[in-house]
């Protein structure tokens, strides 16, 4: 039966995009302890709150930073989407023919706005405009940000509301 739980749960892990790296089903108990490694790409920064009244020219100052956290391997990122709570998608470019790699070591700042110029507190190896006019992420209440795969599983999460940030 421990045997069982441990299988379900590495399973269950593995369709949320965790990566199990043991299952152990001690002898002793009917507990099942997992071992969890990170996502190798992660939601590093949420910029939802930007100086002054929202506009459609500060809009770039909003942003996402993820960064592949692996030192040997790349990831491709074509067809990845972030979106909020409410839905807005913002999905990565690339095809099949010309994926899009997000480098071991790299990150990338998805911006909200339309501007093509980075924005003036942050250098990024990459950055990547969602072409909006108005701002996604809630500047108050609860909003989250949510990683997914082509697939659909989720890789990473960020939540927060006007006092708390979740990871």
């Amino acid at each position: 039966m421990k045997r069982i739980l441990a299988a379900l749960a590495v399973l269950i892990l593995a369709a949320a995009g965790l990566t199990p790296t043991a299952a152990i089903a001690t002898a002793s108990t009917a507990e099942v302890l997992i071992a969890v490694s990170a996502p190798a790409v992660q939601i590093q920064t949420v910029r939802y709150n930007v100086k002054g009244v929202d506009t459609p020219s500060n809009a770039r100052y909003e942003y996402v930073v993820i960064r592949n956290v692996s030192a040997d391997s790349g990831q491709d990122m074509t067809g990845w989407t972030l979106e909020d709570a409410v839905g807005n998608t913002f999905t990565f470019p690339g095809s099949t023919a010309a994926p899009w790699i997000l480098a071991p070591g790299a990150w990338v700042v998805v911006h909200t706005g339309r501007n093509l110029q980075p924005s003036a507190d942050i250098t990024a190896t990459i950055n990547l405009y969602w072409g909006r006019y108005n701002h996604v992420w809630s500047n108050s209440g609860k909003d989250s940000v949510v990683l997914y795969t082509a697939a659909g599983v989720r890789v990473d999460r960020f939540s927060y509301d006007d006092f708390t940030f979740t990871p």
